[in-house]
């Protein structure tokens, strides 16, 4: 084994025993100082760190872990990181935990490490977003084609102008949110899609990326924004540059199921954001722990019978001239 080779093995068994050190500290700090037996140990692998969307998502799967007596080892990107996640998803596989929750990207290096993670007879369940060609036991998440489509709804029945359109996706995997929002707007001869713009996934890249179209870019009068950050972004920027009365948004929002998010009520109610699709984190978390579970405990037939599970969006709320779209 060579030096390099050596000391990259060195690391890569700390850092499993950071994770297994976390494990037992969860455990721990959740029963009064006692350690105590439990059922199964699951990983969980999150998108991006002290992001609201994947906290939600955290906070559902502790209680549900909790609930359950079950072990967790959490592995979380400083910032989203497609190198990041599959070195941890190898590392859980590494640490032969029972099973993985994860998040994940349809893309042919993360349908060959789940299904690694499958031949090492550990089961994994994706979170967010899905690998659909993997060896994965379940999807939880939300139609996100039928998400942009219900975005484009919203377009289409509040403007009766032509409609100029910017798009602020990120690069984490949002293609599907922004393909079912122009399929449904692309024979409407009154809304053009003007630009579509890639962001780092944070609000400061969404501010800049937005307030560089809008300078370039006249005409726009529509944002549609694919995530959390884009949607808060886009909207500070908009009450900065003082267009909130010519530019509206449509987005999407981490809702936090125990708290209000008063910076989107506020955005909402003034009519910044014209709409916004809510998901429901903290419960696809928790889903994901009892899902997972009744997988180990021998419930295998209907979950390869049902294969995912899509959280579908309803109209809900109207508030002024916000639509919540709430799952």
């Amino acid at each position: 084994m060579s030096k390099r080779s050596a000391i990259l093995f060195v690391i890569l068994v700390l850092t499993i025993a950071a994770a297994a050190i976390s494990t037992y500290y969860f455990i721990k700090t959740k029963n009064n100082g006692s350690p105590l037996s439990y059922k199964y140990t699951f990983a969980f692998v999150s998108q991006q760190k002290n992001d609201p969307y994947w906290e939600e998502i955290k906070k559902g799967i502790e209680e549900g872990a909790n609930e359950q007596n079950i072990a967790l080892q959490i592995m979380e990107p400083d910032w989203t990181n497609q190198a990041n996640e599959l070195d941890y998803i190898n590392m859980a596989i590494m640490s032969k935990v029972d099973g993985i929750i994860t998040h994940s990207y349809n893309m042919p290096q993360f349908t060959d490490i789940i299904n690694k993670a499958w031949n090492a007879g550990i089961p994994v369940i994706t979170v967010d977003s899905d690998s659909p060609s993997s060896s994965r036991c379940s999807f939880i998440g939300i139609d996100y084609n039928d998400a942009g489509k219900r975005a484009a709804e919203v377009l289409l029945q509040s403007s009766p102008k032509e409609a100029h359109v910017a798009v602020l996706s990120t690069d984490t995997g949002d293609e599907t949110r922004v393909k079912g929002f122009i399929d449904a707007v692309s024979s409407n001869p009154k809304v053009h899609i003007d630009t579509i713009e890639t962001t780092d996934s944070n609000i400061l890249s969404a501010r800049s990326k937005l307030r560089s179209i809008l300078l370039k870019n006249k005409d726009i009068n529509y944002v549609y924004c694919t995530d959390y950050t884009n949607t808060i972004g886009a909207a500070r920027e908009i009450i900065d540059l003082n267009k909130s009365e010519k530019v509206e948004i449509i987005g999407f929002d981490c809702r936090q199921e125990n708290s209000r998010n008063y910076e989107m009520d506020t955005y909402l109610q003034n009519g910044t954001i014209k709409a916004n699709i809510v998901q429901t984190p903290f419960t696809m978390g928790k889903n994901a722990v009892i899902k997972m579970l009744a997988y180990k405990n021998g419930n295998k037939k209907n979950w390869l019978k049902t294969n995912f599970e899509f959280i579908y969006i309803e109209f809900s709320q109207l508030m002024n001239q916000g639509i919540y779209f709430a799952i």
